[in-house]
C-alpha cells in the first residue's frame, strides 16, 4: 500500500521514464508524507554550545558561569523559539532535550534543534584545533541524536 502513495513517474539522464516506488523514496517525498501521512516537513539541527556568554549567568561572585540548562529554559518561554505544543504532542517521548521552532510561513516546515554542552567551554576566541577536531568527532559519532532513545526513535519525522 505505502508504495501505491508515491509511484513518481522519474526520467532518467536518456529521458527514460521509470517508476521510483522504494520505501525510502516515499518517505523522502515530503509532499506524499504531508498530503497522504498528514507528516509536515521537518529540519534538524544539532547546536553544539562550546562557550560564550549566550549560555552564561552570573553567580554568586558575579562571575559567569556556562549553565545551559537555564538557557535552554528561557528559550522555552520564548514562542518564536520553542512551540511548546507542538513539542509535546511529537516529541514528548524524547524529553525536555528539544526545541521546536514554529512552522515558517514560507512552506510550513519546522525546525527540531536540540542544544548539546562541551564539558571544556571556552570563548570562541580560545578555541583550538584540538577543539574543532573534539566538535567533528561528536558530530561524526553522535549527528543530530545522541542518546539510545533518540537513536532508536528513528520515526519517519
Amino acid at each position: 500500500m505505502l508504495s501505491l502513495l508515491s509511484c513518481e513517474s522519474q526520467k532518467d539522464a536518456s529521458g527514460i521514464s521509470n517508476n521510483n516506488t522504494s520505501v525510502e523514496n516515499i518517505f523522502n517525498n515530503e509532499n506524499v508524507c504531508e498530503k497522504f501521512l498528514g507528516i509536515k516537513p521537518e529540519g534538524k539541527v544539532l547546536v553544539l554550545y562550546t562557550g560564550g556568554t549566550i549560555g552564561m549567568l552570573r553567580n554568586e561572585e558575579g562571575v559567569l558561569m556556562p549553565v545551559i540548562d537555564e538557557f535552554i529554559m528561557a528559550l522555552r518561554k520564548f514562542p518564536q523559539l520553542h512551540d511548546s505544543e507542538y513539542a509535546s504532542k511529537n516529541y514528548s517521548d524524547l524529553g525536555k532535550s528539544y526545541l521546536v521552532l514554529p512552522e515558517t510561513a514560507a512552506d510550513n516546515r519546522r525546525v527540531v534543534y536540540r542544544i548539546s554542552k562541551f564539558s571544556n567551554v571556552c570563548d570562541s576566541s580560545n578555541v583550538t584545533m584540538d577543539d574543532w577536531i573534539h566538535i567533528a568527532d561528536y558530530i561524526k559519532l553522535h549527528g543530530w541524536m545522541t542518546t539510545l532513545q533518540e537513536q532508536n526513535y528513528g520515526g519517519i519525522r
